[in-house]
């Protein structure tokens, strides 16, 4: 058995499932959980999607596999709340489980270099002819490792929205520590 952490809209888990990986996907986001059993639904897959918080979920299950992709650990602000999470997944895995954690490893002297400067990241054209265009703008924080970013949508060489995303920064040895701390190997 598998648990995938923020699952998100099944991207994962559905592909899993498909493939015969006897897989539940865990959520707080209860509109991507709605997103990702219709998703579900239309293949004809039965999986238990379930809304709850890394931090403190609790199932009645024990999993060989425990996951977290995409970066999403990132969302966790704090290193208690990192902590608290991998406590968690120890209750939740077997003898001889294993944990995976995809993480985006930061360079600091990327973030520090372009911060408060809009950078272009993108520039392409829809298939229904739109240039569209984003601009990126990221402010560091040192005392509390967040890097926020900001995105600039244009289309057609006009302003379109602004989407953002705080992302903690963990590093190698940063994350080695807590996961040892937390009594993994």
């Amino acid at each position: 058995d598998v648990l995938e952490l923020c699952c998100g809209t099944g991207r994962i888990t559905i592909p899993l499932k498909k493939q015969g990986v006897n897989i539940t996907g865990l959520d707080i986001n209860t509109d991507m959980l709605s997103e990702a059993k219709s998703k579900a639904a239309k293949e004809n897959l039965a999986i238990d999607f379930v809304q709850g918080d890394m931090r403190n979920f609790s199932l009645a299950k024990k999993y060989q596999l425990v996951f977290i992709p995409f970066n999403s650990i990132h969302c966790l602000y704090k290193s208690s709340d990192l902590a608290q999470t991998l406590q968690t997944i120890g209750k939740h895995l077997v003898p001889d489980g294993y944990m995976i954690i995809d993480y985006f490893n930061p360079s600091l002297s990327y973030i520090v270099n372009h911060q408060n400067e809009s950078m272009q990241v993108a520039d392409y054209k829809t298939d229904d002819g739109r240039r569209i265009q984003i601009n990126q703008t990221m402010k560091y924080e040192d005392a509390t490792q967040v890097n926020r970013i900001k995105w600039e949508h244009v289309v057609n060489g006009k302003h379109a929205s602004f989407e953002s995303l705080d992302m903690r920064m963990y590093y190698p040895q940063e994350l080695d520590y807590i996961i040892n701390a937390n009594n993994y190997e």
